[in-house]
């Protein structure tokens, strides 16, 4: 189970930072004039969803309970590579190692490093919205085992 934890961990870091890190690749130094933070909060928070909802509506054998927190904590914990590379690539100069080392365990300095990225909003966007998906959930299992209960 803890490997498939920290597989969910990589997976939820890749789809989410990745589109940002390709932005500042292709962009460059002008990654501000392409409208690029609006973009980034649209499509960032968007493919973490849609990877969280196609895990969770594979097959039931398949399902972990934990994707939810594992996504999430990818994106927290791993976050860290994905800004010294986006930084790098937008000329924005080197994290330096210990910046980087930090990152996961220095919430000041992951939302720092993400507002001259550009990617704050896209992470204000999910971290605001897990608790409403979270508490989605439970409402729906609910209403199923109520709904199952009623048809016994």
């Amino acid at each position: 189970m803890a490997w498939r934890a920290v597989k969910l961990m990589v997976l939820g870091a890749a789809v989410f930072w990745m589109p940002d890190l390709l932005w500042h690749v292709v962009t460059g130094r002008d990654f501000g004039d392409h409208g690029g933070v609006l973009w980034l909060a649209l499509i960032m928070p968007a493919g973490l969803l849609g990877a969280y909802v196609y895990l969770k509506n594979g097959e039931p054998e398949e399902k972990p309970k934990i994707v939810g927190w594992a996504l999430m904590a990818g994106v927290y914990l791993l976050g860290g590579p994905f800004m010294f590379l986006a930084a790098t690539f937008s000329g924005m100069g080197l994290l330096t190692p210990g910046e980087m080392l930090l990152l996961p365990v220095s919430p000041p300095l992951l939302f720092e490093t993400t507002m001259y990225d550009g990617s704050l909003a896209a992470l204000l966007i999910v971290f605001a919205s897990s608790p409403f998906i979270l508490a989605g959930q439970y409402a729906l299992k609910r209403w199923r085992l109520g709904r199952q209960e009623r048809a016994d």
